[in-house]
């Protein structure tokens, strides 16, 4: 079953986006936030932890 790790803002064409892991975790996809929600992963997408990329000596 795939599950949701980290949400991402403005990810995925202007909309919040999902990183998604399904059997294989060294595989991610990233799912826009509207499909994220009509498939029904879980955890609901609001309780992500939100991804920075931002470099931590920036």
């Amino acid at each position: 079953m795939a599950r949701g790790l980290y949400r991402v803002k403005d990810g995925w064409g202007g909309e919040d986006s999902a990183w998604v892991v399904y059997e294989d975790p060294s595989r991610l996809y990233e799912l826009p936030a509207s499909l994220y929600a009509a498939q029904g992963y879980q955890p609901p997408l609001p309780t992500l932890p939100v991804y920075d990329d931002t470099p931590s000596n920036a």
